[in-house]
């Protein structure tokens, strides 16, 4: 015998004495959904498996074309739509004019009047104001903005005074004040000629088209001022404030209350037509009022998300919106009995102070940034206007 058959016969002589270890391991199945799965240590034998328990592992959950553990998948995707709206800070505060309480659209641009400069801003229609006329004779605050003719005009304070824009760089006085009555919070245009309701009496002026105000109404009821008056139905309205009333204008020469105080809302501080019904934006609750067409407000939404008080009002898109403080929301009110919010502030915008509508677009100025932000509607994740 070789030495290599020796040796190869002894190798065999050792690979019979030591005994096989037995085969014990089982078929392992892991816990619902469970990612990782223990293998406990044996010896397992041809066949044994380790099973993955997920329910949802469905041929809905698996993208169609995609196979995993003998299921087809059947998903195909789906798109996914947002519905809610956002603001959008469409110009940033300019020189220090961090309020502005006033705006309004003129020869398809949009203007805001501001505080504490008294001045009068032009939005570049992308991204900042550009100023288009600096402060007048002390006056720091332009309350409210109107167009008459092809005219742009403002309210001031302290001074009582009416302002007209001329079309390039600078306000012209129009008229100055009257019988101590230093501010005018509201104005409207009403049969071709501009009024305001004064403060600190309360009366209706009317301006004589060329160098004047009027007195069209004295004080009724020690209600001392107006942030709201409109036309509606062919007459002019005031809301007021200490007392939270509804006044109608008798046409020549006096108000008449048309609604009383309702809920401790002791400022009206908007109003607007919706529908063929008149509705009012109160403080401090921040609720939806709406005149019942002869003699009081019928409320139509509460408070909502703490906001006290609704600055402004318009219609927009066949809706009623709101704009808050001192939350800087937008509220839409559901068409019976509650506001929605629709969007939240932005930064430090605490007051949405007036709204218009432009080029079909809502548009909101704001107290406290000197901020003009625009509604978006759709993808929060797009950022394009």
């Amino acid at each position: 015998m070789t030495e290599h058959a020796d040796y190869r016969g002894e190798a065999e002589d050792y690979a019979t004495r030591c005994p096989a270890e037995p085969a014990t391991g089982d078929d392992i199945t892991g816990a619902e959904g469970a990612l990782v799965i223990s293998i406990p240590a044996a010896k397992y034998p041809a066949g044994k498996t380790a099973t993955a328990k997920d329910a949802d592992l469905t041929a809905g959950n698996i993208k169609a074309a995609v196979t995993i553990f003998g299921v087809d998948g059947t998903f195909e995707g789906e798109v996914c739509t947002y519905t809610g709206f956002l603001w959008h800070r469409d110009a940033g505060i300019l020189d220090a004019q961090g309020t502005l309480f006033a705006v309004a659209v003129f020869n398809g641009k949009l203007y805001a009047g501001t505080y504490p400069g008294g001045r009068l801003f032009e939005w570049n229609g992308s991204d900042a104001w550009a100023q288009k006329a600096a402060q007048l004779d002390s006056q720091t605050y332009v309350y409210r903005l109107a167009v008459l003719g092809e005219k742009l005009y403002g309210v001031t304070c302290p001074g009582g005074r009416l302002f007209e824009w001329n079309g390039s760089d600078a306000w012209v006085q129009k008229a100055p004040m009257l019988d101590s009555q230093a501010y005018l919070f509201s104005m409207a245009v009403f049969n071709g000629k501009i009024y305001s309701m004064t403060n600190p009496n309360g009366r209706l002026f009317e301006w004589n088209g060329s160098d004047a105000w009027v007195q069209k109404a004295a004080q009724l009821d020690s209600q001392d001022r107006s942030y709201a008056i409109v036309e509606f139905n062919g007459k002019l309205y005031a809301g007021t404030a200490p007392g939270g009333r509804l006044f109608e204008w008798n046409g020549t020469d006096a108000w008449a209350q048309k609604a009383a105080q309702l809920e401790a809302q002791t400022y009206i501080f908007s109003m607007a037509v919706f529908n063929g019904k008149l509705y009012a934006g109160t403080y401090p609750g921040g609720r939806l009022f709406e005149w019942n067409g002869s003699d009081a407000w019928a409320q139509k939404a509460p408070t909502l998300s703490g906001q006290s008080g609704i600055y402004s009002m318009i219609e927009y898109d066949g809706k009623l919106y709101g704009g808050t403080g001192s939350g800087g929301r937008l509220f839409e009110w559901n068409g019976s009995d509650a506001w929605v919010e629709i969007a939240t502030g932005v930064d430090s915008s605490l007051w949405i102070y007036n709204m218009a509508d432009m080029g079909g677009r809502l548009y909101g100025t704001t107290g406290t940034g000197g901020a003009l932000l625009g509604l978006w509607a759709g993808n929060p994740y797009d950022t394009s206007p």
